[in-house]
């Protein structure tokens, strides 16, 4: 490390494991504070969760579908974001880039692909450990009932908004007459 080279290396006998965690902290630039995730399921394999914890991988899908809608509908603020993490030069060329492109996740085949490049990356440099096949892990349940729930919150907010308001005796469980 920056020229140095180790002299030694301390090898130590492997524990078992009992049970994994997963620790993850990142800034949130908005608040302006870093925030930690943590759950019980580390070195848990995708499919194993999906397998185990459909509701996961739902609940996963539903907010992949809202930041969708929300960058599609704001496609500068978007490209910002993007643009840091990007290889393109600036902001709006990003936004040139990303202008034409639905960002709602989809099973299309060019997202499909966009996926395998992504995960040919993850695996050749470490991210990830095991490879697997896109399309058969592409499982469309999940994307689909994700949208389902989506459309049913966004049904009872619009139809439950345009209904009067409940008298206070029956909000409370009090009767009429």
């Amino acid at each position: 490390m920056n020229g140095q080279k180790a002299r030694s290396v301390l090898v130590e006998e492997k524990s078992p494991i009992a049970q994994e965690y997963f620790l993850s902290v990142t800034w949130d630039g908005r608040a302006k504070r870093p925030v930690v995730l943590f759950s019980d399921m580390g070195g848990i394999d995708i499919e194993e969760v999906a397998e185990k914890h459909p509701e996961l991988a739902v609940a996963f899908m539903k907010g992949m579908i809202k930041v969708g809608r929300w960058a599609n509908e704001y496609k500068h603020a978007a490209a910002a974001i993007l643009d840091k993490q990007t290889y393109y030069l600036d902001v709006e060329d990003t936004y040139r880039g990303i202008k034409p492109i639905d960002l709602v996740p989809n099973l299309s085949p060019l997202n499909l692909a966009s996926v395998e490049i992504g995960k040919n990356f993850m695996l050749s440099h470490g991210y990830i450990k095991n490879d697997f096949d896109v399309n058969e892990w592409a499982a469309p349940e999940f994307l689909e009932q994700a949208a389902r729930e989506l459309l049913e919150d966004e049904w009872k907010k619009r139809t439950t908004a345009k209904l009067p308001q409940a008298a206070g005796t029956l909000e409370s469980g009090g009767r009429i007459g």
